[in-house]
């Protein structure tokens, strides 16, 4: 079976990112990609790396974004930094899909597939082929992700004053 809107969705906004983030040069914070199975490569990863999860400030999962359809946002159970930026720059439609559980810690779930328990029509099926795959799409996935990083980013370079 073919996984492109499901998985390879993902990873593709997600290296576009990376590499965007490479082109800009420094960032105060460290930005990783772990580029694994959904929501099950994060409970694997965190399983097998506990000492990490506290000195991580927030991810996002991203999957199933490659149809042209809204943007929609799961946020983590933790209310992290990733989730305000990703809620102040994404313009997030309707309910959040039903499909998978939060993948847990700090990381939101960032998608567009459909709230229904089928996120679309080719969902699982070897009607999941290449030519579904949009690009506009893909490339507006990215660019919430970056603007994302880029509030952050101003959070973090911004003078404070007093504690929050």
């Amino acid at each position: 079976r073919r996984v492109l809107f499901r998985s390879l969705s993902g990873c593709l906004v997600v290296l576009e990112v990376l590499n965007e983030l490479r082109r800009r040069g420094g960032t105060h914070f460290t930005y990783r990609a772990l580029l694994a199975p959904g929501d099950v490569g994060v409970a694997g990863y965190f399983s097998a790396n506990r000492d990490r999860e506290p000195h991580i400030a927030g991810g996002v999962v991203v999957d199933m974004v490659g149809r042209d359809a809204p943007i929609r946002l799961r946020p983590s159970n933790r209310g992290s930094i990733v989730d305000r930026a990703l809620g102040s720059v994404a313009d997030v439609s309707g309910p959040t899909p039903s499909c998978g559980e939060s993948p847990g810690g700090p990381f939101a779930l960032l998608t567009r597939a459909g709230a229904g328990s089928v996120p679309f029509p080719e969902y699982g099926s070897d009607a999941d082929r290449p030519s579904l795959l949009s690009w506009p799409a893909l490339r507006g996935t990215a660019a919430v992700i970056l603007s994302a990083i880029d509030a952050i980013e101003q959070r973090a370079a911004a003078p404070r004053f007093g504690t929050e």
